[in-house]
């Protein structure tokens, strides 16, 4: 904590910086979102937050606004400033050279280049440097990122709506509504987060989704992502129509029938991406698929289902995170849809469980997060 200075009012300026860096949570991948203010003399002369790829980051952006006031001023940060000349120059360097004379720092970079050099290049210029502070909410608001940075494959987050027992849709396909308007509001805002929406041929071909946002404030609509194997996604649906990003994943080895040569054909003229799946096996290899999209950028991807998707993505242990809401209303019917499909496991005792779960409720709809564990032994 820097010397002499009260540690309620740098929790707050941090606090302020983490607030800027969730309003541009989804608009920075594949950076990490980040927030930085620039106090001088107990007055907060500049505020910012990283901007779309290949623009400024946060610090730049504060120091920018702080103007001459940033000479001898603190600086709030929430990630520790880059090192290293990627699209742009190193913050490190700018902080040294506007001579701020602190910088509070709220968790290290996980990336490689960076982590533990940018704050070491700062205390060798003579800033005096704290880190460490609101760590599990800045390392939560960029799990994303520090996957993607680790591990070269996308964060996936499994999302979904279901009744008190159980069921996504009823025995007809109906799902309009199971949870209520402010549970639906957020599912967008959860949304406007991620780089990509996932969802299998059938869910397609049911609802014919937008699988936009839908916010009144300004938002980014992720790239929509069709697993269709045998090439069956209509060619009117809206998700080759609209004009907006969307990827289809076919098995490269299915037979060309007439439905699929016409959807190839349509996608090519409406500027649609296809991805050909060549590994074994009847499905889409999702494991292989990961490593396909990271190479694109997509840091985040966001199931939306249907049943066969969600239980393939945690069979391959794709999901990372689930987030569930539970609508207090009941259905019936043995053939009502579920949330994830296949046939189901033989024992209780085999069941994937979920660690640091949240509960919260949401109007009248309960929701459940929590990160999925597939190494119980090792509680990875």
């Amino acid at each position: 904590m820097f010397q002499g200075k009260d540690k309620s009012l740098d929790i707050r300026y941090l606090r302020e910086a983490l607030e800027l860096a969730r309003r541009a949570k989804g608009r920075t991948s594949p950076n990490p979102s980040v927030g930085a203010v620039v106090v001088k003399d107990g007055i907060v002369v500049g505020r910012g937050a990283t901007q779309v790829a290949g623009g400024d980051h946060a610090e730049v952006v504060a120091i920018r606004e702080a103007g001459d006031a940033v000479m001898e001023s603190d600086l709030y940060v929430t990630l520790e400033p880059c090192c290293f000349h990627g699209r742009t120059p190193p913050c490190s360097d700018l902080i040294i050279e506007k001579k701020v004379k602190r910088v509070m720092i709220g968790a290290l970079d996980v990336n490689p280049k960076v982590s533990g050099k940018g704050m070491a290049e700062l205390e060798s210029a003579g800033i005096e440097v704290s880190c460490g502070h609101l760590e599990e909410e800045i390392t939560e608001l960029n799990e994303d990122y520090a996957k993607f940075i680790q591990r070269k494959v996308p964060f996936v987050i499994a999302k979904y709506a279901m009744t008190l027992d159980g069921k996504i849709a009823s025995y007809t396909g109906d799902s309009k509504w199971i949870s209520g308007d402010m549970s639906r509001e957020m599912a967008h805002r959860i949304r406007n987060q991620v780089d990509a929406i996932m969802v299998g041929v059938n869910t397609v071909i049911r609802d014919n989704p937008q699988l936009n946002v839908r916010l009144n404030e300004k938002h980014k609509d992720p790239v929509r992502i069709v697993l269709d194997s045998h090439g069956r996604t209509p060619v009117d649906s809206n998700l080759v129509q609209d004009g907006l990003r969307t990827i289809i994943v076919m098995k490269k080895t299915d037979q060309n029938s007439h439905e699929k040569a016409r959807l190839i054909k349509t996608c090519a003229e409406r500027g649609v991406e296809i991805i050909y799946d060549d590994s074994e096996g009847l499905g889409v290899s999702l494991t292989k698929l990961m490593s396909i999209l990271a190479e694109r950028n997509i840091t985040s991807i966001l199931l939306e289902g249907g049943g066969e998707l969600l239980a393939s993505a945690l069979r391959e242990e794709i999901i990372d995170k689930i987030i569930c809401f539970i609508a207090p209303k009941i259905i019936l019917g043995r053939d009502a849809i579920f949330p994830f499909g296949g046939l189901g496991l033989e024992k209780i005792s085999d069941a994937y469980e979920l660690k640091r779960i949240k509960l919260d409720q949401v109007d009248d709809d309960v929701l459940i997060t929590g990160y999925v564990r597939y190494d119980k032994k090792q509680n990875k």
